[in-house]
């Protein structure tokens, strides 16, 4: 590996990673991490994902994902790839419109809906007998969102567009997309990057991903990338630790339910006991 400072020790951590390991968590039941993009059209996922596979693999660069020239739609499926054992990376189709079939889509991939194949649109879940298998069938896995907007692309409304996207990522996954900024050479992004900010998110990444015309591999791709991937581990803990307070949370409003309702039953006991004690200290004194 071209090794730079710091570069072993993220290697090693993306290497040895299990889901919860980075924050010691334990008492969870995930068994693996979903790092899922999304993207306009063209903006280099493909590329990201050939870039990151190089990396994490040490391995010479080689278009696995098929990524395709500038500003082409060419991802029409829906593919996974796996890093490791227990991370796996989705190229899903490109964003277009944000319309509401696109918004459902997404949130059909966010909860694993949506198997590895061809995606369409307005091929529509609903709540039937196939899903709810479907749901039944879910590996128990925890869900990183990153979005991918090419820096080269002119900042026009399109950012704000995406608010409904941002606020679906997170009411699925507890999570805001990571934002990895690609084509950033000689760009300024620093008002895109605070574009996407205003948008709650926490992580904006600056990448120049490995393409089919620029493969030869160097330190300083190579330390961005494994920065990248070692934040989605970070993320993905971030998200199994508030999952595991949400139940620790759940699991301590029942104790206080049981608890009111234990004194509640305790009370009514006494209260009847009293009852009957008084009944019984009446009917003494009739009989006297």
């Amino acid at each position: 590996m071209l090794c730079c400072a710091g570069d072993n020790e993220r290697w090693k951590r993306l290497s040895e990673y299990t889901p919860g390991s980075t924050r010691k968590l334990q008492g969870h039941e995930y068994s693996r991490v979903c790092v899922q993009l999304f993207g306009m059209t063209g903006h280099g996922k493909s590329s990201l994902i050939n870039s990151c596979l190089c990396v994490a693999k040490d391995i010479e660069y080689r278009n696995v994902a098929n990524s395709g020239m500038s500003n082409k739609p060419i991802t029409m499926m829906r593919n996974e790839f796996k890093i490791n054992n227990a991370v796996y990376i989705y190229d899903n189709r490109g964003i277009s419109k944000l319309t509401e079939e696109e918004l459902f889509e997404i949130s059909a991939q966010f909860c694993q809906l949506r198997t590895t194949g061809e995606v369409n649109w307005d091929d529509r879940y609903r709540i039937n007998n196939e899903v709810l298998r479907k749901i039944l069938q879910i590996q128990p896995e925890i869900i990183v969102p990153v979005f991918v907007y090419s820096a080269g692309c002119p900042l026009t409304q399109t950012i704000e567009q995406l608010d409904p996207f941002f606020r679906e990522a997170y009411n699925m996954t507890d999570l805001f997309p990571i934002i990895v900024l690609t084509k950033c050479k000689q760009i300024n992004t620093e008002e895109l990057e605070y574009k996407f900010r205003q948008l709650g998110v926490n992580h904006v990444v600056r990448i120049e991903n490995y393409t089919t015309t620029n493969n030869q591999r160097n330190p300083e791709i190579d330390t961005n990338i494994l920065k990248f991937l070692n934040l989605c581990l970070d993320e993905a803990d971030q998200g199994i630790n508030l999952k595991l307070e949400k139940k620790y949370h759940q699991e301590l409003l029942y104790k206080i339910v049981r608890l009111n309702t234990l004194i509640t039953e305790a009370k009514e006991r006494k209260l009847k006991q009293l009852q009957e004690e008084e009944s019984s200290n009446q009917s003494s004194c009739i009989i006297i």
